[in-house]
């Protein structure tokens, strides 16, 4: 059994992955298997697998059809066997002791999870407006000292996070025991993107010894065109949040601390939907909600009723944006619960 699993989703990356490889390959800790999941890439990625798999015994290559980080992930877990797994993105580099020092700690301590840090590179043309972004993810990704050293819960450690405003979903940055992601079920969120708000938090429900560490073992890379603004990877954006919103409240075991309004759970998702509404605000109101039918048009009363709480506790939180449109579109949406209620079809119309 190798000590750690190494999970690499692989999407139209040629111009990074051999770099990627090459840090994961290189690690003080070389006791690993290198699982490459090819989402159906288009460009030279599935050639340059083929020729690491050819030289290195550590790396195999698999392939599916393009589904999404998160689908891949799974197709890597199936085959994977290590006493831990990582998941890694391919355009990205991890420090050479990180396995080494990681594992080291999570094996003192028996640790289900650890979680660590990110420091964060520019790379290609270099303007002002990626290097504010550069510094905006470098305190993102950090961990603040106080939540750093000690052992509990998962669901703990990710209360002490969300309360001292350093917790984050990235599947990179952290390593977690391998019969915590191969024995438990991870019913898959309706989302292509942004599934990592839905898996991190199953994770650190099934993680029963769980520790943060500051170190900034990883390395993400911001580069032009890695942040998409155009209205359709806002929409998308907006759908696949709302889709793992839902598919949290589906989750039978968070269910109830969801409609906690106190609880870690529903802090969290009110975060998800601030972010969300943070990038769809400038959309039209009838392309909102048409996003929320969508998400919506299969989903029971008390998920609507669910869905759209969390959605009103955002716009009260967003107080530093005008919000003139939101008395139509949730008069909409709330009729659209009365009428699921009374066993209506419960198509909302925008309402004027």
């Amino acid at each position: 059994m190798p000590k750690v699993s190494v999970i690499i989703p692989v999407y139209n990356v040629e111009k990074y992955l051999g770099e990627c490889l090459d840090s994961i390959l290189g690690q003080t800790l070389g006791d690993v298997e290198v699982l490459c999941v090819d989402d159906g890439s288009t460009d030279g990625s599935a050639k340059i697998l083929a020729e690491y798999a050819a030289r290195d015994s550590r790396v195999r290559a698999f392939s599916s059809p393009h589904a999404g980080a998160f689908r891949a992930r799974e197709v890597g877990v199936k085959a994977s066997c290590g006493e831990y797994v990582y998941f890694m993105d391919a355009d990205d580099l991890l420090a050479k002791e990180a396995f080494a020092d990681l594992c080291a700690r999570a094996d003192a301590e028996r640790l289900d999870q650890i979680v660590f840090a990110s420091s964060v590179f520019c790379e290609g043309d270099v303007t002002d407006d990626l290097r504010r972004w550069a510094r905006r993810m470098e305190r993102y990704y950090s961990i603040a000292h106080a939540c750093c050293g000690k052992v509990m819960d998962g669901m703990a450690l990710m209360q002490d996070l969300l309360e001292h405003d350093c917790f984050h979903v990235s599947p990179p940055l952290r390593v977690i025991r391998g019969a915590v992601v191969r024995d438990n079920p991870y019913p898959f969120p309706d989302a292509t993107t942004r599934a990592d708000n839905y898996f991190t938090p199953l994770s650190l429900h099934y993680s029963k010894r769980a520790l943060a560490v500051a170190d900034r073992h990883y390395r993400r890379r911001v580069r032009n065109g890695s942040i998409s603004t155009s209205p359709e990877s806002i929409r998308r954006h907006a759908r696949n949040l709302l889709a793992v919103l839902l598919a949290l409240y589906r989750f039978e075991p968070f269910r109830a601390p969801l409609r906690d309004p106190s609880s870690t759970l529903s802090l969290f998702a009110a975060k998800l939907s601030v972010a969300m509404y943070g990038k769809a605000w400038n959309l039209p109101p009838e392309e909102r909600l048409s996003t929320l039918a969508e998400v919506l048009s299969s989903a029971a009363p008390e998920e609507c009723a669910f869905v759209l709480q969390v959605q009103m506790t955002a716009m009260r939180e967003l107080k530093r944006r005008p919000l003139p449109e939101t008395g139509p579109l949730f008069k909409s949406l709330l009729r659209c619960l009365w009428r699921r209620l009374r066993g209506g079809t419960g198509n909302p119309v925008l309402i004027r």
